[in-house]
């Protein structure tokens, strides 16, 4: 919208601007792979990269590692950091998803996710709590569930018996995983 705005009043942002704009666009759209990505999506990043010089994909593919860098390893974090809870009827799921452009340190530690899931159900009193660990580069998510699996197994066909599952092409936790663990659920 930012970016929209200063094309309409016919300037362009400074380029600090233009690189914070870029970010949130490739950010927000999964470095545009994202079935939430617009076409507007697509110009504003193809004309942001043009006005700083820089390959978009690679430009987001560089911050997604340098956020990965900067920051500890936390399976709480990892669970909470970016969470959104659904209700349908008597049931309350939470998803969280976290993006990464390699998914290795996830699952070397899916004990402890699995755990943290586990006490973030109990405090949150979900029956159901997932963790969508989305690698940018491979284009698909790892998925971790506690509490009521079979309903993840069967919104996203998945089997969880032993342990996390990968999705092929699993980008966007709205379009992707809310809306078939919802229809799962009621229907």
């Amino acid at each position: 919208i930012v970016a929209e705005r200063y094309r309409e009043l016919g300037v362009s942002p400074p380029d600090g601007m233009a690189g914070v704009l870029l970010s949130a666009v490739l950010t927000d759209t999964v470095l545009l792979k994202s079935p939430t990505t617009t076409e507007v999506d697509r110009e504003v990043a193809a004309r942001l990269a043009v006005q700083l010089d820089v390959d978009p994909i690679e430009f987001g593919l560089e911050m997604f590692r340098a956020r990965a860098e900067r920051v500890a390893f936390s399976a709480e974090d990892a669970v909470s950091r970016d969470l959104k809870e659904y209700r349908v009827g008597d049931l309350a799921i939470g998803v969280a998803q976290v993006e990464v452009v390699d998914t290795a340190e996830y699952l070397e530690r899916a004990g402890e996710l699995a755990a943290a899931l586990e006490g973030l159900a109990a405090r949150r009193a979900l029956d159901l709590a997932m963790l969508l660990v989305t690698d940018v580069v491979r284009e698909g998510s790892e998925v971790l569930a506690v509490g009521k699996t079979r309903i993840a197994e069967r919104a996203l066909g998945i089997s969880l018996t032993q342990g996390p599952a990968w999705v092929d092409g699993l980008l966007s936790r709205k379009k992707q995983v809310a809306s078939r663990l919802l229809e799962t659920v009621g229907g």
